[in-house]
């Protein structure tokens, strides 16, 4: 604002005002109509009353307009040129009164600051102690009758939390340890089961595939297909060296009883003869 009140406006309250040539033009057009009337030529002063006319009309209608916002431009300037001073005094007074401002709140500004956050704390407990006072008359006297009772169960649930569950809430903590860690440990267990799982059942079909194999080579040795040749005969063990022992059996005689009937008479066996032969 101060720099703009700085503007110099008679630099261009002077340029816009020498004056018009509203004066000249009129003498101008005078004198032109004084020609026409002495000359004598019809044709020529029918011309010169036809320029008379045209001057008139473009003095009317473009001059004079323009005169007039000539004259409305300085009047304009020149009171922008009067009501600048005063402005320009009332911008210097402002910016005088905040570099003031301005310092005093940089020198004070810590003790204001605490001086409303210290009447900011009374009203806050001004209202707290006026809105317990309310609170309190109104529960004594009407609402809470029974508040014997509500100190003894109150008295009651402190007695019992810092006693009781204070001890159990430790038990509670590590029984939910417990039931995580064997969660977690299930999972592990159930996925090595299946993984070993899968591994006895790899290792059966493959166990079940050889012996496939070896019964397929089994069978195609004792029955080969047709059109293959004949497999060689095997070579028979030779044979041990036993020692046989022959032994001699008891024979029986026959005899002819007096009736004549034949009758078997059993004969003592002797002791047998063992030869012992070598069989090859």
């Amino acid at each position: 604002m101060y720099n703009i009140g700085q503007f110099n406006v008679s630099y261009y309250r002077n340029l816009i005002g020498p004056s018009s040539p509203e004066k000249e033009f009129n003498n101008f057009i005078e004198q032109m109509q004084r020609v026409t009337q002495q000359i004598q030529d019809i044709a020529t002063s029918s011309r010169m009353a036809n320029l008379v006319n045209r001057s008139k009309k473009l003095y009317v209608g473009i001059l004079q307009p323009l005169d007039h916002q000539q004259d409305e431009l300085i009047y304009h300037l020149t009171a922008l040129e009067l009501q600048k001073e005063p402005w320009l005094k009332q911008v210097n007074q402002t910016l005088i009164h905040l570099k003031n401002i301005h310092q005093y709140i940089e020198q004070n500004a810590y003790k204001i600051c605490e001086n409303q956050t210290i009447n900011f704390t009374k009203r806050l407990k001004s209202y707290l102690t006026t809105n317990k006072d309310t609170m309190s008359t109104n529960l004594s006297a009407k609402t809470a009758m029974c508040r014997p009772l509500f100190n003894i169960f109150d008295f009651i649930r402190i007695f019992v939390c810092r006693n009781v569950v204070d001890f159990v809430n430790a038990l509670w903590f590590l029984s939910l340890i417990v039931i995580v860690i064997w969660s977690i440990g299930t999972l592990l267990a159930f996925h090595l089961i299946s993984l070993f799982y899968e591994i006895r059942t790899a290792t059966n079909n493959q166990s079940k595939a050889n012996r496939r194999q070896k019964n397929q080579s089994s069978a195609a040795r004792c029955h080969p297909p047709e059109g293959s040749p004949p497999s060689p005969p095997r070579k028979k063990p030779a044979p041990k060296k036993n020692v046989s022992k022959k032994i001699v059996k008891p024979t029986s005689k026959s005899t002819t009883n007096r009736s004549g009937k034949q009758q078997n008479l059993p004969v003592i066996p002797r002791k047998p003869n063992t030869v012992s032969t070598l069989s090859r």
